[in-house]
């Protein structure tokens, strides 16, 4: 098969799973791992000894909750004791779901209802446990949205890591992605990746500067993630939502 034979395909994948018209056309111009490399950058987490907590935020039924769960249990897994934190207003089925998760795992689940609440609880940290921070749903296009980012991070010391569903819209995706970036959120956790085979969403809101960190391809709580690499993204993207290879 030629090279432009084989470009024409990948764009058409491409364009198959909703990425972006102006990003499809830039990723055509290098082999697809080289062209993905210079806008997507890929990281993860590090829960060293008295590193900044992780701050998970997101939108209502982005997946925060189940995402804090499978982090905790990951670390519980390698023999650490994390410090799990829900912020939340209001009594919300979310908290209760993490306390619930919490108590199989026999992790203490902290609850605050603010800001200030959270800086005290963290002073019970210790051994610099590492810190998960299950946040309250954004509004992300709400006034307040940015403020309670920055206070979020200012109060927690922490990194926040935006979570965000596969299969939403790419443009829609690259906006909120914008929102949450320019709030100094650095990293981010693509979810629902077992229940949708169109993933150019999760490509366009990377694109804006978020690295890539994990996947959510499960709903189980122990190994319902794994480390999104450029070698998963691409797999992904070129199978082509092969019920093989969705959640894999």
């Amino acid at each position: 098969m030629c090279r432009n034979s084989e470009n024409f395909e990948i764009v058409e994948k491409l364009l198959w799973h909703g990425v972006p018209e102006i990003l499809t056309s830039y990723l055509d111009q290098k082999p697809l791992q080289d062209s993905l490399r210079s806008i997507i950058s890929f990281g993860k987490f590090s829960f060293l000894p008295w590193k900044y907590p992780v701050a998970v935020v997101g939108g209502a039924g982005s997946g925060k909750t189940l995402t804090v769960a499978k982090l905790a249990a990951r670390l519980k897994a390698g023999g650490l004791q994390p410090f799990v934190v829900s912020v939340e207003r209001a009594t919300s089925v979310g908290a209760h779901a993490l306390r619930a998760h919490m108590a199989q795992l026999k992790i203490d689940c902290f609850s605050v209802v603010d800001a200030s609440s959270l800086k005290l609880i963290l002073r019970e940290r210790k051994n610099g446990q590492p810190v998960l921070i299950d946040t309250e749903a954004i509004d992300v296009y709400g006034a307040d949205a940015h403020a309670i980012l920055v206070e979020i991070r200012a109060v927690a010391g922490a990194q926040l890591c935006l979570v965000l569903p596969a299969g939403m819209d790419s443009e829609e995706s690259a906006d909120i992605a914008e929102i949450f970036q320019k709030a100094r959120t650095r990293m981010m956790i693509a979810t629902k990746l077992d229940q949708s085979r169109r993933i150019g969403n999760i490509v366009a809101a990377a694109a804006c500067g978020l690295a890539l960190t994990e996947a959510g391809v499960s709903s189980n709580i122990v190994g319902g993630l794994k480390r999104f690499t450029p070698e998963y993204l691409i797999s992904r993207l070129l199978h082509q939502g092969d019920p093989v290879y969705v959640g894999k």
